[in-house]
C-alpha cells in the first residue's frame, strides 16, 4: 500500500483535522486559493488505530476516521491525509 494514495470513505464527507493550510467551503477544500482533493497515504506503520487517526481497509482500499481506539489485535496500515492538487476541467 506504501507509494499509493487512496480516497477517503464516503462515511466521513468532512474530515475533522485538515491538513496544514487547507480550508473548507462546504464539501470543497483549498489551499492557497486553488481547489485541492483530500486522499490518504500509508505512513508506513502498522498496528491498532489510536482514536483520532485514520487507517486503510477493505477489498477496494479506502481510508477510514475512527473515533475510539481499536482493540490491539486489529491491525491496519495507518494513514494520513493529505491534499492533492488536481486539474478541473469544465465542460
Amino acid at each position: 500500500m506504501l507509494g499509493g494514495h487512496f480516497p477517503l470513505a464516503g462515511a466521513y464527507p468532512h474530515v475533522p483535522v485538515l491538513p496544514e493550510g487547507v480550508t473548507c467551503n462546504g464539501r470543497l477544500y483549498y489551499k492557497d486559493g486553488e481547489r485541492v482533493e483530500l486522499r490518504a497515504v500509508a505512513t508506513g506503520e502498522r498496528r491498532a488505530p489510536e482514536a483520532g487517526e485514520w487507517y486503510l481497509s477493505g477489498a477496494i482500499v479506502e481510508a477510514y476516521y475512527t473515533r475510539h481506539a481499536m482493540p490491539m489485535g486489529c491491525v491496519y496500515p495507518i494513514a494520513r491525509i493529505v491534499a492533492m492538487r488536481r486539474r478541473w476541467e469544465v465542460a
